[in-house]
């Protein structure tokens, strides 16, 4: 039902809600994401496209057409190391440069396979992150697209039901960095994927009703790695696991 925001020395909750009539109020009260950027500045993913908070309490709206002609929805939002501004949506991804004001749909300059990539990238998309190397992962409802820097597709991890010992990652919620240099990713119904620096695949876990101390759940929300290096696993159903 809209956004909450706490600033400092404010004694409670400033709540922010879609007002009918008022175009420079919040798009929609269904929130999917938030990104607070290198500049402090608070972007929200709703299900009515992407708003940014503006200092006097106003949003700017920016839309994203959907194929229906209404705007869809963004289910991630995410800032890489160039100040770029990335938002996943039901239907693809689009880009925002610093100081532009216009998202543009995500262009690839090569794909290979261009086909395989096509299909995460045209799809739901709910994960991003940016890995030392300054490549892009980004996560959705049909695997993994890793892209350079300029925009190459590089690598593409997706689920093969006939391959036994298919470990890639499907249904994609969240993707995580460790800091000795581990990829974490949350699925939703498959668990935990992890892949160590140096390793070509991805290591599963799963949860366990007989076991105590695993995964509380196969579906997966959130990820976030702490300054320590702990892990925090958010769930549906299972409540939050930490992974040290």
């Amino acid at each position: 039902a809209g956004v909450d925001v706490l600033r400092p020395g404010h004694p409670g909750f400033i709540h922010y809600t879609h007002q009918p009539g008022h175009d420079n109020s919040l798009a929609s009260d269904v929130i999917s994401s938030l990104l607070v950027d290198h500049a402090g500045h608070v972007w929200i993913g709703t299900q009515s496209g992407l708003d940014k908070l503006q200092p006097d309490g106003s949003f700017r709206h920016y839309r994203i057409p959907r194929r229906s002609g209404r705007a869809a929805p963004v289910l991630s939002v995410f800032e890489d190391s160039h100040e770029r501004i990335w938002a996943g949506t039901g239907h693809g991804v689009y880009t925002l440069d610093a100081g532009s004001d216009h998202l543009q749909p995500l262009s690839i300059t090569s794909a290979t396979p261009a086909d395989s990539a096509s299909k995460v990238l045209d799809g739901a998309i709910s994960a991003f992150a940016q890995m030392p190397d300054a490549t892009i992962w980004i996560g959705g409802g049909h695997g993994i697209v890793v892209l350079s820097a300029g925009g190459h597709v590089l690598r593409v991890f997706q689920h093969a039901d006939n391959e036994s010992d298919s470990s890639a990652p499907d249904h994609v919620r969240a993707i995580a960095r460790g800091r000795t240099g581990t990829i974490w990713v949350a699925t939703y119904g498959s668990g935990l994927d992890r892949m160590r620096l140096g390793e070509s695949g991805f290591t599963s876990f799963r949860h366990d009703p007989g076991d105590a101390s695993g995964l509380s759940s196969d579906n997966l929300y959130t990820l976030f790695v702490d300054q320590t290096g702990l892990l925090w696993i958010g769930s549906q159903g299972g409540g939050i696991d930490i992974y040290n």
